[in-house]
């Protein structure tokens, strides 16, 4: 389990949120690590879940070559809307497959975004899922 935020410092309040957190495998196999990223989001939070599915999918598609979508679905995770999307592609270093989580919910919108190497996806998509279905927000 990791907990993001653990620290506290004293800055300016009309400053944006903006943390980040990335959790990479250690020694993968093929020497491409999967990766966890948990972030604050800079896309407007105040979107409805359906317009910002269809703006993701066309941003996917349209900005990365070779792009396929696998699952692209609406769901409810720690009481908010959320936006699910896995996808995958093709580039210099192989295929990968992404699995981004998008929570809307205004201040505490999130966004998790997990990536692999195709050839381990079989080990890592579980335990992308297994992150996407963990995602907690403490008060």
């Amino acid at each position: 389990m990791a907990l993001f935020n653990r620290i506290e410092i004293d800055v300016p309040a009309a400053w944006d949120d903006r943390s980040e957190m990335e959790l990479v495998e250690k020694d993968p196999p093929g020497g491409l690590p999967a990766s966890i990223v948990l972030k604050r989001p800079t896309f407007d939070t105040d979107i409805q879940p359906a317009d910002f599915k269809d703006r993701m999918e066309y941003g996917i598609l349209a900005g990365v070559d070779g792009s396929e979508i696998v699952l692209s679905e609406l769901r409810q995770v720690d009481g908010a809307d959320a936006h699910y999307l896995h996808y995958r592609w093709s580039g210099n270093t192989g295929a990968f497959h992404r699995v981004q989580l998008a929570l809307l919910d205004g201040e505490r919108s999130l966004l998790l975004v997990c990536t692999g190497p195709e050839a381990s996806f079989t080990e890592n998509g579980p335990l992308f899922e297994r992150a996407v279905q963990s995602l907690r927000r403490r008060a």
